[in-house]
């Protein structure tokens, strides 16, 4: 499996002034911008991509 980078939707989310990034299978990355979320993209992420994104984020200790 290809590993997911961040890093872009990171970037992305800090020139918008984003607050919050929500990942859940089935739905595409939302961000929280003055308390209003709303969606990045238009592509609904698979449980495998959700688990990586999550994964390349913690630790070892925290897996």
């Amino acid at each position: 499996m290809a590993a997911i980078d961040i890093t872009p939707v990171l970037k992305f989310m800090v020139e918008k002034g984003g607050s919050d990034l929500f990942f859940s299978t089935g739905t595409s990355i939302h961000m929280e911008i003055e308390g209003e979320t709303t969606p990045i993209n238009n592509q609904a992420m698979a449980p495998n991509m959700v688990k990586e994104i999550a994964y390349s984020l913690m630790s070892e200790d925290q897996i």
